[in-house]
């Protein structure tokens, strides 16, 4: 599930009361706010919270494993998912994935987030 609207559907089909968001919440970290009808955030605050997400999960990662290539393998992964956030999600994965070295992949996550800014 990756919509609000998905999480209805499904629970009115199957007329259960409880879900597992999963991976979708990777595609869509703002899906349980919406699924219980909070507000999302504007673009500006999104982007803001987006980093704030990525930045938690990638120093995760970093404290749990050893090199740059190990963390990468994570992350890339990690992006298959987060890069929909992203007006142009396979730009924006393309580039994280290619990075060779930190300041490279650090290029690359600035650059898909200067998508949100306009």
């Amino acid at each position: 599930m990756t919509t609000a609207d998905d999480a209805t559907n499904f629970t009115e089909q199957e007329n259960i009361s409880t879900i597992m968001i999963g991976r979708g919440i990777l595609q869509n970290p703002f899906l349980a706010g919406e699924i219980n009808g909070t507000s999302v955030p504007d673009p500006k605050e999104k982007n803001q919270l987006l980093r704030e997400f990525h930045a938690e999960v990638y120093s995760a990662y970093a404290e749990r494993l050893n090199g740059f290539s190990h963390q990468h393998m994570r992350m890339i992964k990690f992006w298959s998912y987060f890069s929909e956030n992203f007006p142009e999600p396979r730009k924006a994965m393309k580039k994280v994935k290619k990075a060779t070295s930190d300041a490279k992949y650090d290029a690359a996550v600035g650059e898909a987030f200067r998508q949100f800014e306009w």
